[in-house]
């Protein structure tokens, strides 16, 4: 018979929110936090009007005063949503995706290479030596440079 050190899932909940906030900046002002023991998270509301959303996957969700939102994941992917709609997506592979309310966007790879889709799907991609690549809305390519 293996002995468990937490009887509930309550007791080893409340175990991780005492770890969440020993990890807080101690120059953190938290005005007042929730546990919600359905989700197994915990919100703190801050005085700058923002929430923090942290649950014990290991992910956490920020929501700003403006509106805006950033979520991190456990596998430290991130996703941010701005104020204006636009949106910042960072893979787990360090991808950086940035796209316009217009729907225009710049993929910006690790490997140097990055993409300029505009919002009638012509693009131009910039490869990590340097070469282009310049396609219209349809797909077709007009310009290659070596």
């Amino acid at each position: 018979m293996s002995k468990h050190i937490f009887t509930t899932k309550r007791q080893l909940f409340i175990l991780i929110v005492v770890l969440i906030l020993i990890e807080l900046p101690f120059s953190s002002t938290v005005l007042a936090s929730d546990t919600d023991y359905a989700s197994n998270s915990i919100v703190f509301h801050n005085p700058d009007g923002s929430t923090v959303e942290k649950k014990l996957d290991g992910s956490e969700f920020t929501k700003n005063a403006d509106g805006s939102t950033l979520q991190t994941n456990p596998d430290g992917s991130k996703f941010i949503k701005n104020a204006d709609g636009s949106t910042v997506e960072t893979k787990v592979d360090g991808t950086e995706v940035i796209t316009n309310v217009d729907g225009s966007s710049l993929q910006k790879n690790i490997d140097g290479s990055k993409l300029i889709t505009n919002k009638d799907g012509s693009s131009i991609k910039t490869n990590s030596d340097g070469t282009e690549v310049i396609k219209n809305a349809s797909g077709t390519e007009l310009k290659s440079s070596d």
